[in-house]
């Protein structure tokens, strides 16, 4: 009987250590697309000089050698709604990994307790007594296809793609700053030229209605020099709205009430100086490197990932349940009992929805994968066009 037992035991250990390692992931690997047409790809500014290390991009505002507009990128990285929200984001797709990673542990714990008083008349006498009972029940779904695996690849993949375009809002937001920056300093020398042109233009006029009624200078001359003096003083409400408009936009990115600047009162009109060879021997990985890119590459990898999450649905799962309870009674004996054991189950009838549903997942791949390649040429046109216009 002792061998007997003996040689059970050993049977279910190798049988359970058989199908253990028989066990496999489901699914496409992933690996990260190529993009061929731009293998050879470089951007029109590679001839000219160079000197930019590569952290220089990584803050290139500060390469434009302005302490007011650094100041304004750095607190719009801090306090704009956007940013902030990307970053809650962040928080939340990182919760969604966690909530991910905890399916390969047991998924189930349930508890119960009960507490029952009663009695009963015996012998005029009446006996109370009261009953106890606990017990829990666990449930653990073996990762037998990887379908769990799958699952915190794909949470894994959503979370760095968050990251990125997280990434990509900051990037959008300094740009925006130094944008509207850019603008109003525009605006603001515009408007300092154009007053000084009306001022030159208003004494022009006055030195040939002197001129006119002296006999010195023709009619023609006056009504000239009067139309461009006052076509000058016309273009001067329109600059002044578009600089209001500017200087609210920038404010409100800044979460600020809308309106001027205190701290772009000094050097009113100086523009930013920046090196030309900010844009110059681009590195190569630069365009790999950009925030959109990565967002749409990590996202063409968490669906590859739900590709093999949808096909273990095609094939039995395989749990381990097991239960323990006690009950007692006041005054008397308590007993211990437990179960355990493996369960089986297999949606053989339905395989046609859950075989088109691994072609819907497989179907959105392609549709990444696309938007992917189209995300790298829009990016590679993007990096070309802004190092052209700006070194030109």
């Amino acid at each position: 009987m002792l061998c007997e037992d003996r040689f059970r035991r050993l049977l279910i250990t190798g049988g359970a250590s058989l199908v253990l390692s028989a066990c496999t992931t489901l699914g496409p690997d992933y690996k990260t697309p190529q993009v061929p047409e731009l293998a050879q790809w470089q951007p029109a500014t590679k001839s000219m000089a160079s000197g930019v290390s590569q952290s220089s991009y990584d803050q290139w505002w500060i390469q434009l050698n302005d302490p007011t507009l650094t100041m304004l990128v750095n607190e719009a990285l801090r306090k704009n709604p956007d940013v902030k929200i990307a970053g809650l984001r962040l928080l939340e797709s990182r919760a969604q990994l966690g909530i991910a990673e905890s399916l390969l542990s047991p998924q189930a714990t349930i508890g119960d307790g009960q507490v029952i008083t009663g009695g009963q008349q015996h012998n005029d006498r009446y006996i109370a007594s009261t009953n106890y009972g606990a017990g829990f029940n666990l449930g653990w779904e073996i990762d037998f296809w990887g379908k769990f695996k799958r699952g915190v690849e794909s949470a894994d993949a959503s979370y760095f793609a968050t990251l990125a375009q997280y990434d990509d809002i900051q990037v959008l937001m300094a740009a925006q700053v130094a944008q509207l920056y850019v603008n109003i300093r525009t605006l603001e020398a515009r408007l300092q030229i154009t007053r000084s042109n009306a001022k030159i233009q208003q004494r022009s006029l006055q030195i040939t209605e002197r001129l006119f009624l002296s006999g010195n200078s023709a009619e023609l001359d006056v009504q000239q020099a009067r139309t461009q003096y006052l076509s000058t003083l016309s273009s001067l409400p329109q600059l002044e709205t578009s600089l209001r408009q500017s200087q609210n936009a920038l404010s409100v990115l800044l979460a600020r009430k809308p309106g001027p600047l205190p701290e772009m009162v000094d050097n009113t009109g100086v523009l930013p100086k920046g090196n030309l060879e900010l844009v110059s021997e681009l590195p190569a990985d630069l365009l790999r490197r950009r925030p959109d890119v990565r967002a749409a590459e990590r996202q063409l990898a968490a669906q590859s990932a739900l590709i093999g999450v949808a096909e273990t649905e095609l094939y039995p799962s395989i749990s381990l349940i097991g239960s323990v309870g006690i009950s007692a009674r006041n005054g008397g004996s308590s007993t211990l009992s437990w179960a355990a054991g493996p369960t089986f189950s297999w949606n053989l009838l339905d395989q046609g929805r859950l075989g088109n549903q691994v072609l819907v997942q497989d179907a959105r791949f392609l549709q990444l994968h696309e938007r992917y390649r189209d995300t790298v040429f829009q990016a590679a046109r993007e990096v070309d066009d802004a190092a052209v216009a700006y070194a030109n």
